[in-house]
């Protein structure tokens, strides 16, 4: 990965952060499984040599995102919602400047 991809290093960025967590269970294996699939889905989408490809990662990615951002909002874990919000800001653009017209 010689080419920077802000999108993805806020991910892992998040995913390293969210391995740190103190949570039990179900829960925290379902926030680990989401933010997992953000970066795996970001990178996957990235690889992928057409637009419809790419988008399609790119909005698998925003909605495991989506997911993620529920979970820290459920558990009440204010201290990665900024970095949270900011993945997925950076998901959502990249969904759209994907669409095909």
């Amino acid at each position: 990965m010689s080419k920077k991809f802000r999108t993805l290093d806020l991910s892992i960025e998040q995913y390293q952060a969210i391995k740190k967590l103190k949570l039990k269970g179900e829960i925290r294996s379902q926030i680990e499984r989401a933010a997992l699939s953000v970066c795996l889905n970001l990178q996957e989408g990235n690889a992928k040599l057409t637009q419809k490809e790419r988008r399609r990662f790119f909005n698998i990615a925003y909605a495991s995102q989506c997911e993620v951002q529920l979970v820290l909002k459920l558990e009440n874990i204010a201290d990665l919602e900024e970095l949270a919000n900011s993945v997925g800001g950076h998901c959502y653009r990249l969904q759209h400047r994907t669409q095909g017209h």
